[in-house]
């Protein structure tokens, strides 16, 4: 007797509501479920399981259609589907700036679709901050499910023809098999792809897929299926509470969820099971739960950039409530409606479901094409110049005359001179520095690609494989050594502690920040190796900038169509702003003792608040981190006071 039954399971929806929670959990931020991410994959697992054995069956019965199937598919998942892309389209249009605006259209045009995985792939990672902006981001999982659903019923009709000679389930193995190694193997290179790709998560389906042609699990002793059952929900449970944004996934890792979630499918009829998942709420949340995960997503990324900010607990209670009233709503007269139509003998034929399809593509796809191409700039006042990206930081970044390697504020070899070593954070100082200090010629070596803070050559960042580090960085210290100028060392100290560091052969680690307090005694200790190097000359050490800590960017912000809140500043006690306190204060009791310490949190915040504008309206930063000329200018004004104390009584040669 084979594991699988046509009979309907409510342990099931019971798992979905699992599935569909920790989801929802953990993009409210809920402490505690860093992990909840998972859930996607319990839903794979989940889909394995049923498809297969939905086709095993149709297969074995003669009654198999591939035209009734996708028809099935299409009611089951694109109504539901087409209604949230419309409604996301249509609360975007009112509260989004063109840029934000635009690229809603192009993921709203790719998940109607069911490519937009790959877009999202192409743009960047799911755990980047600019997810906030992307109120379609979850159809990601959509795309790979229904790509899924494109190629599996060929594999298993296949399968199932071959089965004298092919063991199905060894081969359904195989190919398992097969996809784990490539994402074990491309995640540690392309973590973007092994997690958006459909061949990077065929075994998570696989899995699922498997237990179609095991033996049924009651041939075995109770305690032996309780046991297996209670495994399969530790398993869940630990990936959902111990996983994180730092954990390498998907690949083996992935097994953990995954393989929880097949044992709990397949010991899904002990006891244990049915009291916990085949109870009423269980089962009630697992039926909602795809109109659940289509809405939750929007609701909260679009209360976040209304209100430019992380959600308080109160706001993501409200959250919550909203993402359970929508689904209810979506499920009761949208989704239930068009999946159980046989059941109410209101049967529509394949071929007019495949039309009535084509057709709502069709009149979707001119308002986004439309707005996918010019964010509709013409709902706001001047919207012309709002409508690219580039246009803020590439016209009014503080770094913008500081090209290359090396650049100087006046060129004047007559002049005094300062260094400043780091960054494109520190190359955003040009504008202020040149500005506040016309007599001194500040010297600026930086590069996204290496780390200037360290004097050996043996550190770069792997997120850019620059070959050229090591002599970069060479030839600014042996400038430097040359005299006994002051330093001064600026960057982006937050995005440096996320990336890893290679000795030169590119091959053996030496470090691998874990965490932001981590990262600064790494930094403090490449500082002391810097100051025995350097000798006895001023060097000044400025920590991370709170950056625009708002939702989304600043040309975000100045052209939505509705300013209220104003952005003119940001809550001190954001995430991203905190990471920059906490290395801060990390990194001060080392500064102290050998280097001038600057924190541009002193002249940037106050107590609860930090500043995205100066007093006249203009913006402090020209992307979400880098200053505007006008922040240069003001932080180089607000430091001068400090900058010219030390530098009155150095030689500046």
């Amino acid at each position: 007797m084979a594991s699988f039954s046509a009979t309907y399971r409510r342990d099931i929806d019971g798992l979905r509501a699992v599935a569909v929670l920790a989801v929802l959990l953990f993009h409210l931020d809920i402490p505690g479920v860093t992990g909840g991410f998972t859930g996607v994959d319990i839903f794979f697992v989940i889909s394995g399981y049923l498809i297969t054995g939905l086709i095993r069956r149709g297969v074995e019965a003669g009654s198999f259609s591939l035209l009734e199937f996708y028809s099935r598919r299409l009611r089951r998942l694109f109504p539901a589907m087409f209604v949230t892309v419309v409604a996301t389209f249509v609360i975007g249009a009112l509260l989004m700036s063109p840029v934000t605006f635009r690229s809603l259209a192009s993921s709203a045009l790719a998940a109607s679709l069911s490519v937009s995985n790959f877009l999202f792939w192409l743009q960047s990672g799911y755990f980047d901050p600019s997810k906030w902006t992307k109120p379609l981001l979850h159809t990601w999982s959509l795309g790979v499910e229904e790509q899924f659903y494109l190629l599996w019923p060929a594999t298993i009709i296949l399968l199932l023809a071959l089965r004298k000679r092919l063991s199905p389930l060894a081969a359904v193995l195989a190919v398992s098999a097969v996809s784990l190694a490539l994402a074990e193997t491309v995640v540690q290179y392309r973590a973007a792809a092994a997690f958006y790709l459909l061949p990077f998560r065929v075994f998570e389906f696989g899995l699922g897929a498997a237990l179609v042609w095991l033996p049924a699990a009651e041939r075995l002793p109770r305690f032996a299926r309780e046991s297996g059952f209670a495994a399969g929900l530790a398993m869940i449970a630990g990936a959902v509470l111990l996983f994180d944004s730092d954990t390498r996934f998907p690949g083996v890792t992935a097994l953990l969820p995954c393989a929880g979630a097949a044992l709990s499918i397949y010991f899904g009829q002990t006891k244990l099971a049915q009291t916990i998942f085949a109870n009423s709420p269980a089962v009630f949340v697992g039926k909602i739960s795809y109109s659940l995960y289509l809405t939750h997503w929007p609701v909260i990324v679009f209360a976040k950039y209304y209100l430019l900010r992380d959600l308080t607990g109160l706001e993501t209670l409200a959250a919550f409530a909203a993402s359970i009233l929508s689904a209810l709503l979506l499920y009761r007269y949208v989704e239930r409606p068009f999946r159980f139509q046989e059941a109410r003998n209101n049967y529509v034929a394949p071929r007019k479901v495949m039309t009535w399809t084509a057709a709502c593509l069709l009149l979707l796809a001119v308002p986004l094409v439309s707005a996918a191409f010019g964010g509709w700039a013409w709902r706001i006042k001047d919207g012309s110049i709002f409508a690219d990206r580039t246009w803020l930081h590439y016209t009014y970044y503080g770094g913008l005359k500081c090209t290359g390697m090396r650049c100087e504020t006046t060129g004047n070899p007559a002049q005094p001179k300062v260094f400043v070593l780091g960054d494109s954070h520190a190359r955003s100082l040009h504008a202020g520095l040149q500005r506040a200090f016309p007599g001194i010629n500040f010297v600026i070596f930086a590069s996204g690609n290496c780390s200037y803070f360290s004097f050996s050559a043996r550190y770069y960042t792997v997120k850019r494989h620059s070959t050229d580090c090591p002599e970069e960085r060479a030839a600014a210290f042996q400038e430097i050594l040359t005299t006994q100028a002051p330093v001064i060392i600026f960057n982006y100290w937050r995005w440096q502690s996320l990336s890893r560091y290679l000795s030169r052969d590119r091959n053996s680690p030496v470090f691998h920040a874990h965490g932001i307090v981590d990262f600064a005694s790494f930094v403090a200790s490449e500082l002391e190796l810097l100051h025995s190097k350097l000798g006895d000359r001023k060097i000044f050490v400025i920590g991370g900038v709170p950056e625009f800590a708002t939702i989304g960017s600043p040309l975000d912000c100045i052209s939505r169509p509705l300013q209220n809140p104003p952005c003119a500043t940001s809550p001190r006690n954001s995430k991203r702003t905190q990471q920059h306190i906490t290395f801060n204060a990390a990194l001060r009791d080392i500064a102290d003792k050998h280097f001038i310490w600057i924190d541009p949190f002193d002249y940037l915040c106050d107590d609860s608040v930090c500043r995205n504008m100066t007093a006249d309206g203009k913006v402090i930063y020209s992307d979400p981190d880098h200053l505007s000329v006008w922040g240069s200018e003001f932080l180089a004004n607000a430091m001068r006071p400090v900058l010219q104390s030390a530098l009155a009584s150095v030689p500046l040669r």
